[in-house]
């Protein structure tokens, strides 16, 4: 007996049925939240600036 393909959730390619997410849209994620990190650490230096010249 075959296992039944599932779909991505977030762009609807065939996955594994154990999967929710397929590998291009799971590294898009890891890029994003790397991104979100980068900005927060941009916005965390720009307040102390702000903070230490104010």
């Amino acid at each position: 007996m075959e296992r039944e393909l599932g779909r991505c959730d977030y762009c609807g390619r065939k996955v594994p049925w154990y999967a929710h997410i397929c590998g291009a849209c799971y590294q898009k994620l890891t890029l994003v939240r790397k991104l979100r990190g980068i900005v927060y650490a941009i916005k965390r230096q720009a307040e102390e600036e702000k903070r230490d010249n104010g």
